[in-house]
């Protein structure tokens, strides 16, 4: 009895964690995984809607009037990859549960400037910071940019020791003076913060406004990508299910024997 109760506890070892590959796989962006040769991939990876209608529909897969989600213009779309189908580029996002899992028109999208854009015009102008934190230290909350001088919405957050400890430990060479002497510091993906002054109580202006946005062209493209491809259905679920038997049989077998003797 035991030993039948320690076979469910191990089939179901088994089973969750395939079942979540699987659905994860399977049920995500089908056509992605399908046609991932077909696919390719885009160096700019920020955009913003700008339908005809005021809005963006994304379809479960190019071409389908199937409508999984819809974007209002001007919110953020991000996309990593795209596929030509009847002469229109179409956009979408690589992992499943990163976003809503559809393709978008890339005619209806315009390129928006990013943070990750900052850093690529203003690489060789990065030093190493080897001054101290105190400003941010003594800070009740800190002020993050999307990069410094930044229009764009600022997020405050409550926890500057955290991001001057990341800075000092992994980014110190991530570090930026504008114009004006400021200097700043970059939190990763979470954007920029002033050295000088973290809270953000001059009220720094918006020195760097972001360019207008434009759209997006098939010169955006930067290669074809060969490292995804389309995964078996089969052997996710075929490999557990003939294992979890086995061990089954196995164990079964052993009983019977021990109650023949």
């Amino acid at each position: 009895m035991i030993k039948r109760i320690l076979a469910l506890f191990i089939i179901a070892l088994l089973l969750i964690p395939q079942a979540t590959v699987y659905a994860d796989v399977i049920f995500g962006n089908e056509f992605l995984f399908e046609h991932a040769d077909k696919t390719k991939r885009i160096t700019k990876n920020e955009f913003i809607a700008n339908g005809p209608n005021g809005y963006v529909s994304a379809k479960k897969e190019p071409g389908s009037d199937e409508e999984v989600y819809m974007y209002e213009n001007g919110e953020v779309i991000i996309l990593s990859r795209t596929y030509l189908h009847k002469g229109e580029y179409w956009g979408t996002w690589l992992y499943h549960g990163s976003a809503v899992d559809g393709w978008v028109l890339m005619n209806q999208v315009l390129v928006a400037y990013s943070l990750y854009d900052f850093i690529d015009e203003n690489r060789n102008k990065f030093y190493t910071y080897t001054g101290n934190y105190d400003a941010v230290l003594s800070a009740d909350k800190l002020v993050i940019w999307q990069w410094p001088g930044s229009d764009r919405e600022k997020k405050v957050v409550d926890n500057p020791s955290y991001y001057a400890n990341y800075h000092s430990s992994y980014m110190s060479k991530y570090t930026y003076k504008d114009s004006e002497g400021r200097e700043w510091a970059y939190a990763y993906l979470d954007g920029w913060f002033s050295l000088s002054d973290p809270e953000n109580k001059t009220n720094i202006p918006a020195f760097n406004p972001a360019p207008p946005s434009e759209k997006w062209s098939g010169a955006g493209i930067s290669y074809w990508i060969s490292n995804i491809t389309a995964l078996p259905k089969f052997p996710f679920v075929t490999f557990p299910i003939v294992g979890v038997a086995v061990l089954i049989w196995v164990l079964l077998n052993k009983s019977k024997r021990k109650q023949r003797g």
